[in-house]
């Protein structure tokens, strides 16, 4: 008996294939190349950069210990104020001129840079390898995903779990690879040839990147013929006005800065578990391998749920492993790894993901950058003061485990508390207007 022709399920390259098509024109959607070009924008231009640029700096101080080295520190700290005080303004600056300009602007900047870190003149290197540090940031990171959300929409958190999955394996292998190569070449000749790379990707790389799917025939996937009318698109005014904008900041405050308390002071809790400090290292770099498959499982579970359960979830396993890693034996000490490692992973593309999928793409990298200010606000004086805590108070970890997986349990509640997504209060007048 043959089966009924109704019955038939569709395969899994049927899956895929309905899956990376284009709402508009029925092809294969532009957005998935961009994903690509945007790892390629990411790779370039911040991750073999960024990195040239930290071996090179270590190797700066290990020369002049003892001849200036304590202003290579001031230098590194006035240069990381100014990129966060201008992270907003930034930006604004590519929602007004559009991410494939910045794009460009941003690798011509970070290649130079990176050739001025060659220079044999201590303090235009030092300046250098500063600039390229928030060059990376906002001149890299934030256009690619910036790029993202204006292609996509419905699978938006997939295309970025695709990307920082990509970028984290290649960083894996870059981290590796530079040191590396800086320890059989001098470090200058490294620079000298990150420096060349940068600039001759540069316009290869701005010139395959895209500005909106409009300007193409396309539009974002999952979107009608008139998005605005559909779905959330604030702008960064209305979004600073908005209860959700400071609920999902204070989310991510919380969340990043228990993420930042476990990993800087893993390192202690680690030693006085009886292991070795000089496999410390080895441990660490084990962990952020674990992170690196849970990263794609974030952007599926973001699509198949909504964006604030998935966070909610990833904070709540936070909360539970940072008190087994900080209260627990090593039995409870590695099962803590691997659930800090998950929940890390997971909430990396859903939390890029929540600012677009709740303000749109108006002002997207200027909200985003708003959020990245924030949050780097927020860890500044919280890591100086757990440290204190550690050191003065008895049973100090202790304490610091129970006020970590609180403050990780708090931003669980508000990324639950957020509810769906509204329209900015200027879109029911346009759509009424309209009718």
């Amino acid at each position: 008996m043959e089966p009924s022709a109704n019955d038939g399920r569709p395969g899994v390259m049927a899956w895929l294939s309905n899956f990376i098509r284009s709402d508009n024109t029925g092809g294969v959607f532009y957005g998935w190349r961009l994903v690509v070009v945007g790892f390629l924008v990411i790779l370039v231009g911040r991750q073999i950069g960024e990195t040239a640029a930290l071996t090179a700096y270590s190797t700066l101080l290990y020369e002049y210990v003892g001849n200036g080295a304590k202003w290579y520190s001031v230098v590194i700290l006035v240069g990381g104020a100014v990129g966060l005080l201008a992270l907003p303004f930034l930006g604004s600056a590519i929602d007004q001129i559009g991410p494939r300009r910045v794009v460009r602007i941003g690798l011509a900047l970070v290649g130079v840079t990176v050739l001025l870190a060659a220079v044999p003149v201590r303090g235009i290197q030092v300046l250098a390898l500063t600039a390229t540090g928030g060059l990376g940031l906002v001149g890299i990171y934030l256009p690619a995903i910036t790029t993202l959300n204006h292609w996509f929409r419905r699978r938006l958190v997939v295309a970025l779990a695709a990307l920082f999955f990509a970028v984290a394996i290649a960083a894996a292998i870059v981290d590796f690879a530079v040191p590396l190569l800086a320890d059989v070449v001098d470090w200058r000749i490294v620079m000298v040839a990150v420096g060349l790379i940068v600039l001759v990707a540069t316009p290869v790389l701005s010139r395959a990147s895209r500005d909106r799917p409009e300007d193409w025939g396309e539009r974002p996937d999952g979107l009608g013929a008139v998005p605005d009318r559909s779905v959330p698109n604030y702008a960064w005014r209305e979004a600073l006005r908005s209860g959700q904008f400071w609920m999902l900041a204070a989310a991510i405050c919380c969340t990043s800065a228990v993420e930042s308390i476990s990993h800087v002071y893993a390192t202690p809790v680690i030693v006085d578990r009886g292991v070795e400090l000089d496999t410390v290292p080895d441990i660490r770099r084990l962990n952020s391998y674990l992170t690196i498959p849970f990263i794609l499982a974030g952007g599926f579970l973001g699509y198949r749920w909504p964006i604030r359960y998935v966070l909610s979830g990833a904070a709540i396993a936070t909360a539970i492993g940072i008190g087994m890693m900080f209260i627990g034996q090593m039995l409870e000490f590695l099962i803590a790894t691997l659930l800090l490692a998950a929940a890390s992973g997971v909430s990396v593309a859903p939390g890029i993901a929540a600012a677009g999928d709740y303000f749109g793409r108006r002002n997207f990298a200027a909200v985003t950058a708003t959020i990245f200010f924030l949050k780097y606000l927020a860890a500044f004086p919280l890591l100086p003061a757990v440290g204190w805590l550690w050191s003065v108070w008895f049973g100090g970890s202790s304490l610091v485990a129970v006020a970590a997986a609180a403050l990780s349990l708090i931003g669980a509640g508000l990324f639950f508390l957020m509810g769906q997504p509204r329209l900015s209060p200027s879109q029911p007048a346009a759509n009424s207007s309209i009718s």
